[in-house]
Formats: structure tokens, C-alpha cells, sequence
């Protein structure tokens, strides 16, 4: 008949944050971040950055036998690299979530992985010290405080271990 429809998967299971409330073990949260950057490992070879990277969007479900399998979700404000300014995507134009987002992304400039690795360890760095890194009365303070500050180290927050406190400051 001619009309367009789009189908998805019906996904049963809790995106990141609630897990995180939950409870997740040190362990838990390493296998899911080894999968996260894994699928953001696939996304950047194909050239595209996800830019809004978050716990709402990295889903757990029962897969394959793996109760914490993640699916990455949303990727609305995604960018394929290298394809030239176009609409939403443009550079100057600031998308995401605040308290999650990059510095050049919070600058507006053009991004890469980066990016996305930058989100990641900003939820890593939550997931594992039960806080984010930068708080504030406004996503105007939140944006400030990425791109003015060094997030306090997570062992001065909480019982980091030392060498997940190493990767966290990697990634930061």
C-alpha cells in the first residue's frame, strides 16, 4: 500500500540507572561497561558517535543466557562522522544531557568518540562512587563545571579500588 512503518524490539528488562539502584556488584558493573564499550567500539568504527550517552540509555536484558546483555538505546541525536553539517547535528549546536556530556560537546564544537568515551566514564565514575562528578543548580553549572573542573577522585568519594580509580582517571 505504499506506507512506511517501522519496527523494533520489544525490549523486557531495566536501563542502567535503575540497575544501579538496584545494586549492581563491582563485578556486574564491569561487565556491563567491558559490553558498552565494546558496542561503542562497533559504532565509532562505522563512524558514527552516539552524543547522548547515558544509564537511560544502555538497557540490560536476559540474552544469550546473560542477564545483564546490554542493548544501546536512543541514538536520535547520534552523528555519522564525516558527513557535514546538517540540521540537529550542526556544529555550534549543543545536544545532550548535561551531567553526561563532554566538553567540546558542551562547547557546541564538533565531536568524535570521544565524546562518547567521555559519557562513559562520567557514568563508570557514578556507577562506581554512587555519585556523578559534577552537580549544580542548573545544566548551565553542570556544563560549567566540565568544562572548568577535574572531578574529585573517586577514592576521595568512596572505596574505589585502586585500580578501577586508574581506568576512571584514563577516561577522564
Amino acid at each position: 500500500s505504499g506506507q512506511f512503518y517501522v519496527t523494533m524490539d520489544l525490549l523486557e528488562g531495566r536501563d542502567l540507572g535503575k540497575a544501579l539502584k538496584q545494586g549492581l556488584s563491582p563485578a556486574e558493573m564491569f561487565h556491563v561497561f567491558i559490553q558498552v564499550a565494546e558496542v561503542l567500539e562497533l559504532t565509532h568504527q562505522n563512524n558514527i558517535v552516539h552524543r547522548d550517552l547515558k544509564p537511560d540509555n544502555i538497557f540490560l536484558v536476559n540474552e544469550e543466557g546473560d542477564p545483564l546483555f546490554v542493548k544501546l538505546l536512543d541514538f536520535g541525536i547520534a552523528k555519522a562522522l564525516h558527513s557535514g553539517p546538517s540540521g540537529l547535528t550542526e556544529t555550534g549546536v549543543i545536544l545532550g544531557t548535561p551531567y553526561y556530556m563532554s566538553p567540546e560537546q558542551a562547547r557546541g564544537e564538533d565531536v568524535d568518540h570521544r565524546t562518547d568515551i567521555y559519557s562513559l566514564g562520567v557514568i563508570m565514575y557514578r556507577a562506581y562512587t554512587g555519585r556523578l562528578p559534577f552537580i549544580a543548580d542548573s545544566a548551565v553549572g553542570v556544563i560549567t563545571r566540565h568544562l572548568t573542573e577535574a572531578p574529585e577522585l573517586p577514592s576521595r568519594v568512596c572505596g574505589v579500588d585502586p585500580r578501577t580509580e586508574r581506568i576512571l582517571s584514563l577516561i577522564h
